[in-house]
C-alpha cells in the first residue's frame, strides 16, 4: 500500500519530536544522578566525621559548609578531601 507523503512526514517529524524529548530527559536524569553521588559523598563525609570527633550530624554538616564557605569550594569537594585525609 502507498503511504502518503504528508502522513510519512507527519510521522517523522513527531519520532524527532519524541527523540529531542528523550534527551532532555537523559540529561535531566544524568544531573540528577551526579547530584545524588554527591550528597552521598557528603553525607559519607559526615558519617566519618561523627564517628573519629563524636559529633553531631548537624555540627558535621556546619563544618563542612563552614569549609565550604570559607575555601570558595562545593560540599561536595570539601567532603572529597576530608575523605582522603582520613583515608591517608
Amino acid at each position: 500500500y502507498p503511504i502518503k507523503k504528508q502522513l510519512l512526514y507527519e510521522a517523522f517529524q513527531i519520532l524527532m519530536s519524541m527523540n529531542r524529548r528523550i534527551q532532555l530527559y537523559e540529561k535531566k536524569i544524568s544531573k540528577l544522578e551526579q547530584k545524588y553521588l554527591e550528597l552521598k559523598m557528603v553525607d559519607h563525609c559526615k558519617l566519618v566525621l561523627i564517628s573519629n570527633y563524636h559529633w553531631s550530624e548537624d555540627k558535621a554538616h556546619h563544618y563542612i559548609e563552614k569549609i565550604a564557605m570559607e575555601q570558595n569550594k562545593t560540599k561536595f569537594l570539601v567532603a572529597k578531601e576530608l575523605l582522603e585525609e582520613f583515608q591517608a
